[in-house]
């Protein structure tokens, strides 16, 4: 979120945010991509669920489903 827009933050205090670079992989190919680590993301988003990003100046920001922005709205009200 950047300074201009209006709203609440909860941090993620301890979340870790990585590129993740796979030099090989069992088939012979290589890959790279962004973990972001933190076991509460799992009360928004479950394993095995997907969503989107997009690049927004400064960073980037992630696309919520309708279930998983009613989990990350009732996981945000619960922390502020």
């Amino acid at each position: 979120m950047s300074e201009e827009e209006e709203g609440q933050r909860v941090v993620l205090e301890g979340a870790v945010v990585y590129l993740h670079v796979v030099e090989k992989t069992a088939g012979g190919e290589s890959y790279i991509h962004i973990d972001i680590d933190h076991p509460d993301l799992n009360d928004i988003i479950v394993p095995r669920e997907s969503t989107y990003a997009g690049g927004k100046k400064g960073g980037l920001f992630v696309g919520l489903r309708m279930q998983q922005a009613q989990r990350a709205q009732e996981y945000a009200q619960a922390r502020l």
